[in-house]
């Protein structure tokens, strides 16, 4: 959410569209909203998992559900890990230490990251926690400074002319608030009244509309539209205007925390999604994490995402075309992950729980639509901005395939042999005959 690619994002709306990126950003916060209502209403049915795969795969078929999930997730996490460090590597470089490798800082934060990971889901929240903090002090302070004490006036700077939307201010909502699914995989196996905490999920949306809209007004308030909407570090911009070179350094901070947070995040919530997936798990013979999956498959999950990520910067990809590309197709599965989940709910909402009067029906029926409009708009708005859509077309295709090819043999080798150890994946201190 935090990320600075999402600051970036949000700063070049702010500039582009200026005060009607507002209201498309609190649109967009609806729709994750609808969306994580439907998340509820799944898990509620299925009482399963909160992530509500049971029901995807009872409605639509398991093959299908799996990679709708597999692709809606995996991808993009090591897409955007590897272009998030990267980024980081740089801030880290260009603001803080200017003779250390930038490499060597985003390999390190991958490693901290991962390390968290491994010692336990205690380890990540902690770490989330206060990258987390990081990120929120340093934008609530550099926000509120503008709008409490700094005196500045560009009103005789030109605007830009709006283009690309309604879809841009679309995306821009829907976009910067991605990844509040993450906290889902990570729960406990079973939703036992209420255990999960969407109360808390929810006020994590509204904070991050708040936090949002104060840096906007801030963008506002000290750089030329114009400005704002022709650059790729639009945060870095705000931040130097506002305070000049210690604001450069708090944007430096909030940047690195914002990608630790979201590497953090993805190899937790992604971990556990890809044991489920590719695993299924044996209570008579795994050690169980909390979140309800072997530990050691899970811990091989994790080192893998993070091998592939460190591969990816190894290779060179941060930066190139074809990486941004690829980042933006994983979005585009994983708004389509939305769409199903939203589409699944609807469906099993009308054949449950009739209703009964017209005014919910009606109702019902706006507030879906309204999610579902969304979602399309956002994909369709990624396709139609994607500046090579060839190769977006090819990773489209190339995608489900490799995914559904991983996910069909790795179900031969269960029903081969359900008892397979997955070579010592599975804790063996209990033995079954």
């Amino acid at each position: 959410m935090f990320t600075p690619d999402a600051l970036n994002l949000w700063g070049n709306a702010v500039g582009e569209i200026g005060l009607f990126a507002f209201p498309a950003l609190v649109g967009g916060l609806l729709v994750h909203w609808v969306t994580l209502v439907n998340f509820r209403r799944l898990a509620t049915i299925s009482g399963s998992h909160v992530d509500g795969q049971a029901v995807l795969r009872n409605v639509w078929g398991r093959g299908f559900a799996d990679l709708i999930q597999f692709c809606g997730k995996v991808p993009l996490a090591v897409g955007a890990a590897t272009g998030l460090l990267v980024s980081a590597g740089f801030v880290f470089n260009e603001i803080f230490v200017s003779w250390f490798p930038n490499f060597a800082f985003a390999y390190l934060l991958l490693g901290g990251a991962l390390t968290l990971n491994l010692v336990g889901d205690r380890a990540v929240r902690w770490g989330q926690g206060v990258a987390l903090v990081v990120v929120f002090s340093g934008l609530l302070a550099l926000s509120l400074w503008v709008i409490l004490f700094a005196k500045t006036d560009i009103t005789a700077a030109p605007a830009p002319e709006p283009h690309g939307w309604p879809l841009t201010a679309v995306m821009v909502g829907v976009l910067v608030a991605m990844g509040f699914d993450l906290a889902l995989y990570g729960l406990p196996q079973k939703v036992k009244g209420g255990g999960f905490p969407w109360r808390s999920v929810w006020v994590a949306l509204a904070s991050v509309g708040v936090v949002f809209i104060l840096w906007g007004l801030a963008g506002l308030f000290t750089v030329p539209r114009a400005k704002l909407a022709d650059t790729t570090i639009s945060h870095i911009i705000i931040a130097r205007t506002v305070l000049g070179d210690t604001g450069r350094y708090i944007m430096g901070g909030v940047v690195i925390g914002g990608v630790f947070a979201a590497v953090n995040a993805l190899l937790f919530g992604i971990g556990y999604l890809l044991t489920r997936l590719i695993r299924e798990p044996d209570p008579s013979v795994d050690k169980w994490a909390p979140g309800g999956a072997p530990t050691r498959t899970l811990y091989l999950a994790r080192i893998g995402l993070a091998s592939l990520t460190a591969l990816a910067m190894a290779g060179g990809w941060a930066g190139e075309p074809v990486l941004e590309t690829f980042i933006r197709t994983g979005i585009v599965f994983w708004l389509f992950h939305h769409l199903m989940v939203n589409l699944t709910a609807e469906r099993l909402l009308r054949r449950k729980r009739p209703f009964v009067d017209n005014y919910r029906r009606t109702g019902h029926f706006i507030v879906q639509t309204y999610a579902l409009t969304g979602l399309i708009l956002a994909i369709t708005g990624l396709f139609w901005g994607e500046p090579d859509r060839r190769a977006m077309l090819i990773l489209m295709t190339a995608i489900p395939v490799t995914a559904g090819l991983m996910l069909k043999l790795s179900s031969r080798i269960r029903q081969s042999n359900p008892k397979l150890r997955w070579c010592g994946l599975s804790d063996c201190s209990t033995k079954t005959h």
